[in-house]
């Protein structure tokens, strides 16, 4: 009998993070979107915890809003492109499922408060 092959390392390092995600997908040629929180983050994707997911597959858009640093004025946020790579069932009591995203394309945008530009 052949032992089942172990799981695969992943392929990037990921860093607990837990910072508000909207996230926008088509269904049927109907635009959807969604809310909720990332649990981590990684240079290739992240797993967000929400009570709306994409199906598995899905390519979505998303904007990740990273915390403000104190003494650091600038707001900044994560958009990106990507696809549904899983989708997880809520767990426990707080009704709340997740889905894992494989970033495809990903622009990290800086907003200046004093003069409200947009930097890339």
């Amino acid at each position: 009998m052949r032992r089942e092959a172990s799981k695969q390392p992943r392929k990037a390092i990921r860093f607990p993070l837990e910072a508000p995600i909207v996230f926008r997908w088509a269904d049927s040629g109907i635009e959807r979107q969604g809310e909720g929180r990332t649990h981590d983050i990684s240079e290739v994707g992240a797993f967000v915890l929400s009570s709306i997911c994409p199906p598995e597959g899905t390519e979505i858009s998303f904007n990740i809003f990273l915390p403000v640093l104190p003494g650091f004025e600038p707001k900044t946020r994560v958009e990106a492109v990507g696809r549904v790579l899983r989708v997880e069932e809520s767990r426990g009591s707080q009704g709340r499922g997740g889905f894992a995203i494989l970033s495809r394309h990903t622009l990290l945008r800086v907003t200046n408060h004093s003069d409200g530009q947009t930097a890339s």
